[in-house]
């Protein structure tokens, strides 16, 4: 066998098990989220909100929390004005849910960026969603070491006892998004 053919072989073979790895990886991290209850420490972060929201806070008691989870890494400003523009629909779905259903978006904005960040959002607020916590002691990551790093991860379902129901982010993908939606209103609706 020539080396040309040898080494094509060899690669192959690595593209193959480098996929069963990964499809194993990543069904330990879902498996992971899916073993224990998500803490949300909403009293330790921030909250950036608007009107009487703060007072009545309403996130805490919602049926089912869809939480997005923005980390240093990802352009928080830019995932909370595109998810607003595009996905409008998810926000006002709290509105029909009576806050049932209520999105949470968590900011770990790490260093300076923290100041910038709370001033965009005072500045562009009908551009990003009502209610934003921003968590500069990373105290949600701290308490939540069964969610990956990687960003893929970071948006997920919760039920009222905030245990992971799905995962997958419905803003990257239409499949997505329509599960979400069969998620929620079959966890809204299926008990009136």
């Amino acid at each position: 066998m020539r080396t040309s053919h040898i080494i094509y072989c060899l690669v192959i073979y690595l593209a193959l098990v480098s996929c069963d790895f990964s499809k194993d990886r990543l069904k330990q991290h879902i498996e992971d989220m899916y073993s224990a209850p998500i803490s949300i420490p909403f009293e330790r972060m921030k909250c950036l909100t608007k009107g009487s929201l703060d007072d009545s806070a309403p996130w805490k008691h919602a049926k089912i929390k869809l939480v997005h989870y923005i980390d240093s890494i990802q352009c928080s400003s830019c995932y909370l004005q595109k998810f607003k523009i595009n996905h409008n629909d998810l926000l006002l779905k709290e509105n029909e849910s009576n806050n049932e259903f209520y999105n949470i978006f968590i900011v770990d904005p790490r260093g300076n960026k923290t100041a910038l960040f709370k001033l965009t959002a005072e500045h562009e607020n009908d551009e990003i969603p009502t209610t934003i916590f921003i968590d500069s002691a990373h105290v949600f990551t701290d308490m939540n070491k069964n969610i990956p790093n990687e960003s893929m991860y970071h948006t997920f379902l919760l039920d009222e006892n905030n245990n992971v129901i799905f995962v997958g982010n419905p803003a990257t993908n239409k499949e997505i998004k329509e599960k979400v939606f069969e998620i929620i209103n079959k966890g809204l609706y299926q008990n009136k």
